[in-house]
């Protein structure tokens, strides 16, 4: 395998770990922990 390919590869590891990261916390928390955070005032 080129080192091209090989980046890429470990590149697209890391963009789609980072997306199912962010899916998790975005919807998944804010599915959970909607109470909490509605708790929560800014002004």
């Amino acid at each position: 395998m080129s080192s091209m390919q090989a980046y890429w590869k470990k590149n697209l590891s890391y963009v789609g770990t980072l997306l199912v990261i962010w899916f998790v916390v975005s919807y998944g928390f804010g599915i959970l922990l909607a109470d909490a955070l509605d708790n929560i005032q800014i002004f």
